[in-house]
């Protein structure tokens, strides 16, 4: 399950390759202006909480579709800067008797008859939001607004208010990535811990109840990353 600071770390990982690269390639008289990189660490951690469902129904206030699937990721950096929101959230029309689940897609042959149309795409990004999220990633609990557009268009501040409780399913993932150029070593390791929750409450109309026909799943997780430069000595 790739997260947000994964893909930082690999953006980071890219960029001191790149970097040690141009150092490497350069000509000396250049290479000479360039303040070589530095031994040294650098260290984060933080908590992430992991939401995806499906919403079965019309939703008041204009939104399209009777099929609501959508997904969200809270970010709590372990640093204090704050925690940030990102999803999104696709409206499908379904015939009577289909779901967004019948045929199709990923190899597969497209179903014959009717199939659900995507007819409306919601960005969740950013947004007004309390988070509180036990250490041990036993519960968690989200309040206040979302800030949802479509392609860059404000559609609203939906209302939030979300309680996440952990379940006795757990899991565990680790990864190490190493890069030289013989004389720079980059090395960064990253460690994740969690579980899966339940959801209860609300995202402006939509209700976590999983009522006939829907269904929510969740994670709650902590993870740190060390990063690490070794300049070797010719």
């Amino acid at each position: 399950m790739p997260s947000t600071v994964r893909r930082l770390a690999t953006a980071l990982t890219a960029a001191g390759a790149a970097l040690a690269l141009s150092l490497a390639s350069a000509p000396a008289a250049l290479a000479a202006d360039v303040e070589p990189p530095q031994n040294g660490s650098n260290s984060a951690t933080g908590r992430s909480i992991s939401m995806s469902w499906l919403e079965v129904g019309r939703l008041p206030g204009g939104v399209l579709g009777n099929y609501h699937q959508g997904y969200m990721t809270v970010e709590t950096p372990g640093d204090g800067s704050g925690s940030y929101v990102f999803g999104d959230v696709v409206d499908l029309e379904c015939p009577p008797g289909v779901t967004p689940d019948d045929g199709g897609g990923h190899g597969e042959e497209e179903p014959e008859g009717p199939f659900c149309e995507a007819v409306a795409f919601r960005t969740i990004d950013g947004g007004d939001l309390t988070v509180v999220h036990d250490k041990r990633n036993r519960s968690a609990r989200l309040t206040g607004t979302l800030a949802v557009s479509d392609h860059g268009t404000p559609l609203g501040n939906p209302v939030v208010d979300i309680r996440l409780t952990g379940t006795a399913t757990t899991f565990a993932d680790r990864y190490s990535s190493r890069w030289s150029d013989g004389t720079v070593v980059y090395r960064s390791s990253y460690s994740q811990v969690g579980r899966e929750a339940t959801i209860v409450g609300r995202i402006g109309p939509m209700v976590f109840d999983n009522a006939e026909g829907e269904y929510s799943y969740a994670t709650l997780s902590s993870w740190s990353e060390i990063s690490r430069v070794r300049v070797r000595t010719p």
